[in-house]
Order: structure tokens, then C-alpha cells, then sequence
């Protein structure tokens, strides 16, 4: 057996979105049901045609993406076999805090963190 770790950061824009976060939360197997998470009820799996045309770059692609009715919120996961170090947390995070200020997203957030002994990193995000 291998020593794997799963890289998980999640980015909520709350203000916008209260009815999404009024929804039920169900719990999904995701990533291949390796992965177990909360997600809005009214989530679905977006099929791989709709995530070709919603993420064109084939690099960056994710793997999987739940979405909501309408595709304007999505949840877009990946994973890699590549052992991820703390250092390579905080490159990703920097990333996607990146992305998200280019969005107008203001990150209220942002720290570093071992839960149950994996690093994560937990960005807190206003739109």
C-alpha cells in the first residue's frame, strides 16, 4: 500500500449565494468515491462534454466537477497520485487566492492547517 494524500481546498463566496447554503447538504462520494463530501443537495455531476466546454484548457481540467442547476457554481475537484509537500499547499493556495482577486473576490481569510495529520489550506472568501 502507498502513502497517498488528498489535497482539498475549497473556496465559498458567500454573499450571493445564501439560498445555496440554505439547501440541505448531502453527503457524496466523490473523486472517484475515494473522497467522501458535504455538497448542496441540489448538486449534481456535471457530464465530461459540459467540463471539456466549461474548462477548455486540457492541463487544468479537473477531474470531476458537481455543479448546480444552472452551472454558475460549481465545485471542480482533481486528484493526484503526486505526493503533495506543505510547500506545495501554500503554491496552490497562492494560485487560486490569485484567481480569485482577478474574479473580484475578496479573500477575507487564508490560513494553513494539519487536520487529523494532513496539511490543508482554508481560504475564507467574500464576493
Amino acid at each position: 500500500m502507498y502513502n497517498q494524500r488528498i489535497l482539498v481546498i475549497v473556496a465559498f463566496s458567500f454573499l450571493g449565494f445564501k439560498s445555496l447554503f440554505a439547501q440541505q447538504l448531502v453527503a457524496r462520494k466523490v473523486l472517484s468515491q475515494k473522497v467522501e463530501m458535504l455538497l448542496p443537495s441540489e448538486f449534481k455531476q456535471m457530464d465530461m462534454n459540459t467540463i471539456t466546454l466549461k474548462y477548455p484548457n486540457e492541463g487544468g481540467r479537473p477531474n470531476e466537477v458537481y455543479t448546480n442547476s444552472n452551472s454558475s457554481v460549481n465545485f471542480a475537484l482533481t486528484h493526484s497520485i503526486k505526493k503533495t509537500t506543505a510547500s506545495d499547499i501554500r503554491k496552490y493556495a497562492d494560485e487560486l487566492i490569485g484567481l480569485l482577486k482577478q474574479r473580484g473576490i475578496i479573500v477575507s481569510n487564508q490560513k494553513q492547517a494539519k487536520i487529523n495529520r494532513a496539511d490543508f489550506f482554508i481560504i475564507e472568501s467574500i464576493k
